[in-house]
């Protein structure tokens, strides 16, 4: 008689990956429950990491299942990049699994089955694979952000207070907000009279009302952003400081 399998169901879906290609965790659940039913095998629990990436093991759920192990006979999930992009890591969990005596299987991809030999071969191919191209996507951005740095664009939406992102030419640029400029200059030339991040916190919040923490006006004190430099680029920003 067949052994029904204890089934551990692995759910991931990263936050970027819901806005680009509408990925669903439903759909995912979906999938595994029916594979569940088609084979008869009983699933103990479904366990969803919605919001995180595959590129590395720091997600509760996974962390949560490997824990679990010991009351599972499998592990399945829709696809391998819902599991992991990372060979290290995978290795890891395939090391984890091996050790209580559980497989791993893609429901989607019958070639990922690492019960068998083959499917262990296949499952070390695609995860070198999906790393490579992680590594490539990694590069690319890398490649635009240096680009867009040299050319003093914004490569993100979260400035230095005192600092906004105008678009007013057609391009990007980092310019300094007019509605606090004023009080920016000001942190800096209190400090520079009396050489006190308390005493310049305390002026501070009281003339403009603010009720900012000292560790708010020490960062920006203390942030190089303010000299107007940033990585290789000595004018990528108005600079409050020399």
């Amino acid at each position: 008689m067949r052994k029904i399998l204890r089934v551990g169901g692995y759910v991931r879906v990263s936050t970027d990956e819901q806005k680009k290609y509408g990925y669903s965790i439903q759909a995912q659940c979906d999938e595994i429950k029916n594979w569940c039913k088609s084979t008869d095998n009983q699933l103990i629990k479904l366990y969803i990491d919605e919001g995180y990436s595959a590129s590395t093991m720091n997600r509760p759920q996974l962390k949560e299942m490997l824990n679990d192990l010991k009351d599972l006979d499998i592990i399945v999930f829709t696809r391998l990049d819902r599991l992991s992009r990372n060979v290290f890591e995978a290795n890891t969990m395939l090391k984890l699994l091996d050790q209580h005596n559980v497989a791993m299987k893609a429901i989607c991809e019958d070639d990922i089955d690492t019960s068998t030999a083959n499917g262990l071969f296949i499952f070390n191919l695609k995860v070198n694979l999906a790393q490579h191209e992680l590594d490539k996507g990694s590069e690319r951005i890398k490649a635009v952000f240096d680009f867009k740095i040299k050319a003093g664009q914004p490569v993100t939406g979260s400035l230095p207070y005192g600092y906004k992102i105008d678009n007013s030419g057609g391009t990007k640029r980092i310019i300094k907000d007019g509605e606090t400029e004023h009080i920016v200059n000001e942190i800096f030339s209190h400090f520079k009279a009396h050489h006190s991040v308390r005493a310049t916190t305390i002026h501070i919040n009281e003339k403009y009302g603010l009720n900012r923490h000292y560790s708010t006006y020490r960062k920006i004190l203390s942030r190089h952003f303010y000299t107007g430099i940033y990585r290789d680029n000595p004018n990528y920003a108005p600079p409050y400081i020399t």
